[in-house]
């Protein structure tokens, strides 16, 4: 959407001051519907959540007219709670709503795998602009490889040989996608 050719240097610092205009903004000029879902590096999306570095410059002011967006990584299953392997393990994640909906913190429908959390919101956005027979722009921004990752429920688990040779990253990693694909059959039938 946007790179350092354009002034872009630093996630979450630079698009307060960003004059270029960005493909949702190029796109609802055309009339399309546009939407940001999952991360967004481009910004803090909580005005009160926002770090000595940065700015708030959530999607919504740049051209999305539907968001589901958080500003951190989050875990890659429950994305509310913190992972049993992190610091504070079970207690809510960055204060328990990492989401925002519209710039409306989300409380409904968090659990399970991060992706089905967004995939939950970015459908009826699709299908709300199929019905008006609308173009549309959806964005995603999975928070997938990022930590911390978590396998989740129903995961094949790995032998510990398999953790010794590998760092642990490069294991959840793989349980993630374990957990992808059996998401991507599931959804296909």
């Amino acid at each position: 959407m946007f790179s350092s050719l354009g002034g872009c240097v630093d996630f979450n610092n630079t698009l307060s001051s960003f004059s270029n205009s960005g493909v949702a903004e190029v796109a609802q000029l055309k009339k399309y519907q546009t939407g940001f879902f999952g991360k967004w590096h481009l910004g803090w999306v909580k005005p009160e959540e926002r770090l000595p570095r940065g700015f708030y410059s959530p999607p919504w002011q740049h051209g999305f007219d539907e968001c589901f967006a958080t500003t951190s990584a989050v875990p890659t299953w429950n994305p509310t709670i913190t992972p049993p392997e992190e610091e504070d393990a079970g207690k809510p994640w960055k204060g328990g709503m990492p989401y925002v909906h519209n710039g409306v913190e989300v409380a409904d429908n968090m659990e399970g795998d991060d992706s089905r959390v967004i995939m939950d919101r970015v459908l009826p956005f699709i299908c709300g602009a199929a019905e008006k027979h609308q173009p549309f722009l959806p964005v995603f921004g999975f928070t997938r490889l990022t930590n911390p990752l978590s396998p989740g429920q129903n995961i094949p688990s790995f032998t510990p040989t398999m953790a010794r040779r590998s760092k642990i990253t490069m294991v959840r990693s793989r349980q993630w996608m374990s957990r992808s694909d059996a998401f991507v059959v599931s959804s296909g039938s």
